[in-house]
């Protein structure tokens, strides 16, 4: 039987002691994800990571955040630790609750009827404001705040983010599997518009792919890049790079910064490819072809879109600034509201 181990797959580049510009410099120069060994450190949670638990019930108490209230996600026993769909699709194999921070301790603690429960996407300011002053990174402006996941070992299944991904290990260890976009094909991706968390998952459980359900995964397994991260080290993800995410320690904590740097608009990513499936899904196929061939037009280099046509005359193909970002919103929005 052909064993497909993540743990057996190359591992991304590797960096240490990244200075800003040579972070920013990597980004801008390769589209591939990397890894930055120890570049948290000196973080306090890092530091105090064989014992983050009380570090962050600690945490909590000094930022009089233990009322907070917080989504707890609880995967029973049944579902081996995995966020994922039942067996039929028609719901989840998880549950979330709106418990207090102190209450969901007790729970992680206890680790009531055996489940393995976890806090996730949650603003680092919200629960732990104590923690920010010393739990930034040099790599990205202060602006930009962290989101903290934290809880008991948990897998979540290959996705993408709709924007670039800094995570950074606080304490335990997680292996990442990352999968190039040009793999969606391969990766058998569930429905768009119900998902465990928000975007759609590979179904493909990548520490045992049934191939006779899915064959090609094998073509995904082959580009895929895999590494394990121990606690203050950090990954770089592009966006819509897929990747599978996998917690291998008792407690976990790692905190993320996400940002984007296409303008303000209405027209995020998904937004648009949900549009698009909505207006094209139901052409027939040489007229969806037509539109493919559109599409693939004014997606590509924007000289060769509008090199012809004059700076002053070349509207939303230009380089666009604010003003006409916010007439095209309004466009947009008046022609959804007639439909």
């Amino acid at each position: 039987m052909l064993k497909l181990r993540p743990s057996e797959l190359s591992a991304p580049n590797e960096y240490h002691d990244l200075s800003r510009d040579e972070f920013e410099a990597l980004i801008q120069n390769t589209y591939q994800p990397f890894v930055i060994r120890r570049v948290a450190k000196d973080w306090p949670i890092v530091t105090a990571s064989d014992d983050a638990f009380r570090y962050l019930q600690t945490q909590a108490r000094e930022s009089d955040s233990e009322i907070e209230n917080v989504r707890l996600t609880r995967v029973p026993k049944s579902s081996q630790k995995k966020m994922f769909y039942r067996e039929d699709m028609r719901a989840m194999n998880f549950g979330i609750a709106e418990l207090s921070l102190k209450n969901c301790f007790a729970r992680m603690e206890r680790k009531i009827d055996d489940a393995d429960y976890a806090v996730q996407s949650t603003p680092l300011s919200k629960l732990f404001k104590s923690m920010l002053k010393q739990h930034h990174t040099h790599l990205l402006d202060s602006f930009r705040k962290p989101l903290i996941w934290f809880g008991h070992g948990l897998k979540i299944a290959a996705h993408f983010d709709e924007a670039d991904n800094l995570a950074i290990v606080g304490a335990g260890k997680r292996r990442f599997t990352l999968f190039p976009p040009e793999q969606i094909a391969n990766l058998y991706v569930g429905p768009i518009d119900h998902t465990p968390a928000g975007q759609a998952v590979s179904l493909v459980d990548i520490n045992q792919p049934d191939l006779n359900r899915f064959p090609n995964y094998v073509y995904a397994y082959e580009n895929a890049l895999s590494v394990e991260l121990n606690a203050g080290d950090g990954i770089f993800i592009p966006t819509p790079w897929w990747h599978h995410v996998e917690a291998l320690s008792k407690f976990n904590v790692l905190l993320n910064y996400w940002w984007s740097d296409r303008r303000v608009s209405t027209a995020t990513p998904v937004v648009a490819l949900l549009h698009a499936i909505q207006s094209f899904n139901t052409m027939e196929s040489n007229r969806k072809e037509a539109w493919k061939t559109l599409l693939g037009h004014y997606l590509g280099e924007p000289e060769k879109v509008r090199g012809h046509i004059p700076e002053h005359a070349q509207g939303i193909l230009s380089d666009m600034d604010i003003d006409l970002i916010k007439n095209l919103d309004a466009y947009i929005k008046q022609e959804l509201n007639k439909r």
